[in-house]
């Protein structure tokens, strides 16, 4: 099931899109998407993984960052610690005691540090491609 709601961190409100099977299995798993011009590529990437993790029975989150996408705010003013502490404030509010997975594409692994210790976690991907 694929659900959109607006969460509030420190007075910040962001989408958070979220696709979770009726029964899930495992640590529910946080895309970190890039952005920019590649955030429309990332949402559509993020879709088609959500299904496919649904399929598998997990569930797949996604936070639009402050001044990005649906989320409210000015690109201008926000700043990637700001980012990093959205992230890690979504998976504590995540965390049911078997931590979180990651899994960040291209620039959104920039994002990651701060966010990887707010819990446990097993698994961080990055996803990233260099062209010679």
């Amino acid at each position: 099931m694929r659900n959109a709601r607006f969460v509030d961190f420190g007075g910040r409100r962001l989408l958070h899109v979220s696709f979770v099977p009726e029964v899930a299995t495992g640590p529910p798993v946080i895309l970190v998407h890039s952005l920019f011009e590649e955030l429309n590529r990332g949402r559509a990437i993020g879709a088609r993984l959500g299904r496919w993790l649904v399929g598998q029975g997990r569930a797949l989150h996604v936070l639009d960052m402050a001044g990005t996408g649906d989320s409210f705010g000015q690109l201008e003013t926000a700043s990637p610690l700001q980012w990093q502490a959205d992230l890690a404030a979504l998976a504590r509010e995540l965390d049911t005691g078997e931590g979180v997975d990651w899994l960040a594409f291209r620039a959104g692994a920039l994002w990651l540090p701060q966010s990887l210790s707010a819990v446990h976690f097993h698994c961080a991907i990055c996803i990233c491609s260099i062209q010679f």
